[in-house]
This record gives structure tokens, sequence and C-alpha cells, in this order.
């Protein structure tokens, strides 16, 4: 009994990773619901942290990679200022023109020195997206000035 309560746990925990590795929002209801859900759901554990979604243009139509691509930016972006920046203020920007899609995740928080090797994988996970869909991104951070992540590409027919 004790192992099958113990499996049972292992189970939901698998699925609740799963599910934040892939939002059922952003299947059924398109990127911007989705980061509305996620911004909602992790201002729900990080009530301390002021923080603002703000999306210019359209992004429900950007297809299912660069949506996923989108998708997991802004949560990694998120993870990092609750693990590391001490942030009071996140701010969420993405802007749609025509083929052009730009990401800014802006913070108050501590900052960091982005010249040195971090043990993570998130930042190094975020520039092998960026660099899949052959934008570029761009780490601005500097101790006590908090952490701004920019991402810009081009939508192509093909993503």
């Amino acid at each position: 009994e004790a192992i099958a309560d113990v499996a049972k746990l292992m189970m939901n925990m698998v699925h609740q990773m799963l599910q934040q590795l892939r939002s059922d929002v952003l299947d059924k209801l398109g990127l911007s619901a989705a980061l509305n859900d996620l911004l909602g759901s992790w201002q729900q554990r990080n009530a301390g942290i002021n923080a603002v979604l703000q999306i210019s243009g359209e992004i429900d139509d950007l297809g299912e990679h660069v949506a996923i691509t989108v998708f997991r930016i802004i949560q990694e972006c998120l993870t990092n200022v609750t693990r590391h920046a001490s942030a009071s203020r996140v701010m969420l920007k993405i802007l749609r023109e025509d083929r052009a899609l730009s990401i800014l995740v802006e913070d108050d928080g501590h900052g960091f020195n982005p010249q040195i090797e971090t043990e993570g994988f998130g930042l190094a996970g975020m520039r092998e997206r960026v660099e899949e869909l052959r934008g570029k991104i761009f780490l601005d951070s500097a101790s006590g000035e908090g952490t701004r992540v920019r991402v810009n590409f081009l939508i192509t027919a093909v993503q």
C-alpha cells in the first residue's frame, strides 16, 4: 500500500511537470491565452512580485514551433526571476510587426554578470531555441541593475 501511494504521488509529480512543459491552454486557446495563464499561475506563486504582460500585434497565428519556443522562453525567464533575481517587478513585452517578433523580459532584481558561465541549463536552452529559429538573444544585466532579456527573430513560412 505504501509503494502504491508513493507511485501515485510520483505519477502526479510527473504529470505536473509535463503540464508545465506543454500547456494545454497553448494547444487549445493559443499563445496569448497560454502566456496569460502562465503569468497568472506564476503570480500566485510569487505574490510579492508585480508582473505585467503586454502583447502588441497578433501572436496566435505563429505556428506550433514558434509558439512553443516563445512560451518556453517566457517560462524560463520567469523561472530565473523566481530563483535568482530577488525582484519586485517584472515586465514582459511581446511585439509582432509583420514577420518580426520581439520578446523583452525585464526585471528590477539584483542582476548578474552574463559573462560568467552558469551551471544551469536555462540560458543555454533559451539560446539554442532562439538560434534554431535563426534569431538573436541579448542579455543585459549588471549587479544591482536588474536583468533584460531581449529576443528578436523573423517569422518565416517554414516555422
